[in-house]
């Protein structure tokens, strides 16, 4: 591990409306159902949904999808192992998200 990758899996930034960065080794992977076999994980009593996974070289990438999640009101996270990052969004937040789409008042 390097100098910077060192630093960046130590950080756990909460900003509002920035995505969290968190050390991969702190996560508990899990998979879960819905529509076939998705990945999951959870992370301080709370579970996200696997978005995408990225190599190493690919960070940008990762971030800008991130950001574009927590852009959309959702809550978002980066994990960072020393090999790939991946994004991750809340459960509840995506089935509050859900919950609105489908409400009855929007029906007109």
């Amino acid at each position: 591990m390097n100098a910077y990758s060192d630093v960046a899996i130590k950080r756990d930034v909460v900003g509002r409306g920035q995505p969290r960065v968190i050390n991969e080794q702190l996560v508990t992977r899990f998979h879960y159902w819905q529509d076939g076999i998705q990945q999951g994980m959870s992370y301080n009593h709370e579970l996200y949904a696997l978005v995408e996974e990225y190599e190493r070289f690919d960070r940008l990438r990762a971030y800008e999808v991130a950001n574009e999640c927590s852009m959309n009101a959702l809550d978002t996270c980066i994990t960072v192992s020393s090999s790939s990052y991946a994004v991750w969004v809340g459960l509840r937040s995506l089935a509050a998200r859900q919950a609105v789409i489908n409400s009855p008042e929007l029906d007109n």
